[in-house]
């Protein structure tokens, strides 16, 4: 992606007028249907996956018709908190249940965003949803979750969506989030499970192809001989074929497998005081965490 691109990019007037003045979660339905199409149609600016747009959408369609107590379009959170906002998306999604949404985002690269000539996720998200779709309610920042830079207890609810994981420190995160969380108020964290290590090893084991067999055993024998640690596929001495680490943080597939499991992001928020609320899926692949503080 790039500023030209983004520029470009042309909003049609009636999807700009479905972000303002909506009271009935009917008509926040049309409004999601149509922000996934008009998405969908543009992905290949945003992300190099073409159904991340509708994994997103429904995924978060799911999730208010399973907690109808915590998404009510008529009781907005004062303050609410998105923690990993990337471009925004999500950001517009969530914009019509607060009267004031602070969305951040670490201030470098990561796995899965795509900058282009941008230096931050943020300054993409401040131009797609402040200027081009005129949401004035979402306010973008640039802060590490374990350094949040907000006053004790001055957020309702905070949200995150796949974040968790990528968080070297999460102890030090989770505590954080308890001293800028009001007394009640509540957190909601999608994160992946198991599963979701699971399935690409096993997919990197029954649908590899030749040519792709090949291409890891060169870059794992490159790996031996030059001694360096590289967070790609690689084969085993049985022949079992590892696949790259999601979290930013660990090489090893053992130490991804430990970092999705429930108790991996439960316990910290029992160490810090929190009460487990609900525990759910809203894929295959997931946990949805409804902690209250």
């Amino acid at each position: 992606m790039n500023q030209q691109q983004l520029e470009a990019l042309l909003i049609p007037d009636n999807l700009i007028e479905l972000t303002d003045g909506i009271i009935l979660e009917d008509s926040l339905i049309t409004r999601e249907n149509e922000l996934l199409k008009f998405f969908s149609e543009q992905y290949a600016i945003f992300t190099q996956y073409p159904n991340y747009f509708k994994l997103r959408t429904y995924e978060f369609r799911i999730l208010k018709q399973l907690l109808p107590e915590y998404f009510n379009i008529n009781k907005k959170y004062e303050t609410f908190l998105e923690i990993g906002c990337n471009f925004g998306y999500k950001s517009i999604l969530l914009s019509p249940y607060a009267k004031l949404l602070k969305a951040i985002d670490i201030p470098q690269e990561y796995q899965g965003c795509i900058l282009g000539n941008f230096k931050r996720t943020t300054d993409i998200a401040k131009i797609l949803v402040n200027e081009k779709f005129k949401i004035n309610n979402v306010v973008f920042d640039n802060v590490w979750p374990d350094d949040l830079k907000l006053e004790d207890e001055s957020v309702d609810m905070i949200f995150s969506e796949y974040v968790l994981e990528h968080i070297p420190e999460l102890s030090k995160a989770i505590g954080e989030m308890y001293r800028v969380l009001r007394s009640g108020g509540v957190m909601i964290h999608v994160v992946p499970n198991t599963k979701d290590a699971v399935y690409p090893f096993v997919e990197a084991n029954t649908q590899i192809t030749f040519r792709k067999m090949l291409s890891i055993i060169k870059s794992t024998m490159g790996a031996w001989i030059k001694k360096e640690e590289r967070n790609t596929a690689h084969m085993r001495w049985n022949g079992t074929i590892v696949p790259p680490c999601h979290s930013e943080h660990t090489h090893s597939f053992m130490k991804q497998v430990e970092i999705y499991t429930l108790e991996n992001y439960l316990f910290p928020m029992l160490e810090a005081g929190f009460k487990i609320e609900k525990i759910f899926s809203t894929r295959e692949h997931n946990h949805v965490l409804v902690i209250r503080k």
